[in-house]
């Protein structure tokens, strides 16, 4: 389904979702990345579905001015973070820890959370968090009101300009590392917090 005015991709089940599963088992790397494959020179918007999980296997590369957008909404923690059901949460991608999200220039995600592949809620602590969730490969890219989990490191970019971080939730050993930015990053409301172990009393 192709929505002219915008040059927007709609990922539904009307659309190419008769590739991507959704069931966070599948590999579902290969339907995303013929989607965003398919936008025009000027990019677009991937709308991922608000009931589905998406496991993606291999390093998925947003190219320029290409947007993932999802319905997460954050999840707070009444008394004790065992109500938060992170693992049950659509608009998420399941991600190979051996794998990354290369963000070209101008591209992002918005509303989306990113957590590896397997991992159970509440985790035990972080001895298993690995990889690296995203990887700036360009200027201007983003990360917006999503959360990422269980990784080494949430997001790093080496001589790129300008990444925008905002309304951000990580819980993984590392956080944001910039490296050789020449031209000022923005980060804003961006929380660090054991979201995922803090139930399970880990560290």
């Amino acid at each position: 389904v192709w929505l002219n005015e915008v040059n927007d991709f709609v990922f539904n089940e009307s659309a190419l979702l008769g590739d991507a599963v959704g069931d966070g088992i599948t590999d579902d790397t290969a339907a995303f990345q013929a989607a965003i494959d398919s936008l025009g020179v000027f990019g677009g918007v991937i709308t991922l579905d608000a009931n589905k999980k998406y496991y993606i296997a291999s390093n998925l590369t947003l190219k320029p001015n290409v947007t993932l957008r999802g319905t997460y909404g954050m999840v707070g923690s009444p008394a004790t973070n065992i109500s938060a059901p992170y693992g049950q949460l659509g608009s998420a991608i399941l991600l190979n820890p051996a794998a990354t999200i290369k963000l070209k220039g101008g591209a992002g995600v918005d509303g989306i959370l990113v957590y590896p592949v397997g991992m159970v809620f509440p985790a035990a602590d972080a001895s298993g968090f690995s990889g690296t969730a995203f990887t700036a490969e360009g200027d201007d890219c983003f990360v917006i009101n999503s959360m990422i989990l269980g990784f080494n490191t949430a997001f790093t970019s080496t001589n790129y300009q300008r990444a925008n971080i905002f309304n951000v939730k990580i819980d993984c050993v590392n956080g944001i590392y910039i490296s050789n930015c020449a031209d000022i990053a923005r980060i804003d409301n961006v929380h660090c917090w054991p979201f995922a172990t803090i139930a399970a009393l880990g560290g």
